[in-house]
């Protein structure tokens, strides 16, 4: 239970849990161990960070192949990034895309509810993942221009970042309150 991807992938970084609970000591460090305390703290030494570039992307057009990988662990969504392709808007840049260097780093440089800026210095195309869950209102743009975001994991927003040194922001502005300001 603990040991599957989807930890790593949602950002848990502590682990709480029961004493007897059989915790792989490859992927946990214990934090805190009180013997007079039935809990031990563990810190997970293998999370993903808020945002990534992922080394590999594979894009799906029909969600219920994405639910049945993600189901069976057939894809590591800490390495691959299931990018859902709806067919109405833009067209994914790339397809199936795998990075045989590091992908590259990314930098949060500012976060708000409303708008987050990243800087990345991506050393291939490659997506930018997130554990950011996809709403409506979110829009995006790559060094100042539009970009479409996608839907990555059945529920995470992800934009495609082209080989180089880019700033990326992210911002809310759901159409219902522009309707309600009027």
């Amino acid at each position: 239970m603990f040991d599957g991807p989807a930890i790593d992938f949602l950002n848990v970084k502590y682990l709480l849990t029961e004493r007897n609970r059989g915790i792989n000591p490859s992927k946990y460090r214990i934090v805190v161990d009180d013997p007079a305390s039935t809990f031990i703290l563990y810190e997970n030494i293998s999370y993903l960070p808020r945002f990534f570039l992922a080394p590999q992307t594979k894009i799906y057009t029909n969600k219920d192949d994405i639910r049945s990988d993600l189901r069976t662990d057939s894809e590591n969504i800490n390495q691959t990034l299931l990018v859902y392709d709806d067919g109405k808007g833009a067209k994914p840049q790339i397809y199936n895309a795998t990075c045989i260097a590091k992908p590259g780093g990314v930098n949060v440089t500012s976060y708000s509810p409303n708008r987050i800026k990243i800087t990345t210095n991506a050393s291939c195309d490659a997506y930018l993942g997130s554990s950011e869950v996809m709403y409506p209102g979110w829009h995006a743009e790559i060094d100042g221009k539009t970009t479409q975001i996608y839907e990555a994991d059945l529920a995470f927003r992800s934009v495609f970042i082209p080989r180089g040194n880019h700033t990326i922001v992210f911002w809310f502005r759901p159409a219902i309150f522009l309707w309600v300001q009027q």
